[in-house]
């Protein structure tokens, strides 16, 4: 007799909770990957979503994503997802972007965002510079490579000087070097390649407070860990990239010190003033 009550019992949980999981609803999301200056297209082999640390969706698909379109993925998950990991090729390197379920983060060629139904989205996340009024706008953005920084920088009008290259680097070694430069009158950009070890710090000083700066560090082959820092409108007399985004959020996009073994130094002077000096500081 009381085998038979405990099985009633359990016959019963079990058709309470049955229709229960039955109806629990799927949750919906969606990651959008956008291409906005990659002409050569992006490829995407994999989309993972994540719960934490837990996988809770996987899409494997071959997708190529050309200049100025942008690819939806839509994915049914048994959970709600924390973030989207996205791989695939751009620029002929493979890439891996992780963006946090609504929000929206840059990569190589453009944007990557995620969100879930009904939610809306954030905007890109980290500082955005504000510019000098009567400037053209830039046609930069975090993981372009080094010929496409340039490129975009002459198109825009920039006197553009590069010392060394990537097989000859300028500077071999940038255990603490101090380099002394100059821009010449008006818009113009200054770049040099350097090696080193591990990763690599540079602060610029200068002597004009109203000028505009604009430093990055592109790791090559690795350009979507790019750290880049400005100038405010308010005016400074250095510009740096030595620490993380966190003690300098407001002029500041990536951290510091940037990974790698080669790096292509960009300073732009991002302004019609006069010629003017400057000193760099590099250090890993």
């Amino acid at each position: 007799m009381r085998t038979l009550r405990t099985g009633v019992l359990v016959l019963a949980l079990a058709l309470t909770l049955v229709p229960a999981l039955a109806q629990t609803a799927a949750v919906q999301a969606s990651v959008a990957i956008r291409n906005e200056s990659c002409t050569a297209g992006v490829q995407l082999s994999q989309i993972v979503w994540v719960r934490g640390e837990q996988v809770i969706g996987l899409q494997l698909l071959q997708v190529l994503v050309r200049m100025g379109q942008t690819y939806t993925a839509e994915a049914q998950l048994s959970a709600t997802p924390t973030a989207v990991v996205v791989r695939g090729l751009a620029q002929n390197q493979t890439f891996e972007a992780t963006v946090p379920v609504g929000q929206t983060v840059k990569y190589a060629c453009g944007t990557i965002t995620a969100t879930l139904a009904g939610q809306p989205a954030a905007g890109p996340t980290g500082a955005q510079p504000e510019f000098p009024a009567g400037m053209p706008r830039p046609n930069l953005s975090p993981g372009m490579n080094p010929a496409q920084l340039l490129a975009a920088l002459q198109a825009a009008g920039a006197q553009v000087e590069v010392q060394g290259s990537e097989s000859k680097p300028k500077l071999g070694d940038a255990d603490d070097p101090i380099l002394v430069g100059a821009f010449p009158t008006g818009f113009a950009a200054r770049a040099l390649w350097v090696s080193t070890t591990g990763s690599l710090r540079v602060a610029v000083t200068h002597d004009r407070p109203g000028a505009f700066l604009w430093l990055w560090v592109v790791p090559v082959p690795n350009v979507w860990n790019t750290a880049t820092a400005w100038t405010p409108l308010s005016g400074a007399l250095s510009v740096s990239l030595d620490r993380p985004q966190a003690l300098q959020p407001f002029t500041q996009w990536g951290n510091a010190p940037v990974p790698g073994n080669l790096f292509f130094v960009l300073l732009i002077k991002w302004d019609l003033g006069p010629a003017m000096p400057y000193v760099i500081t590099l250090s890993n």
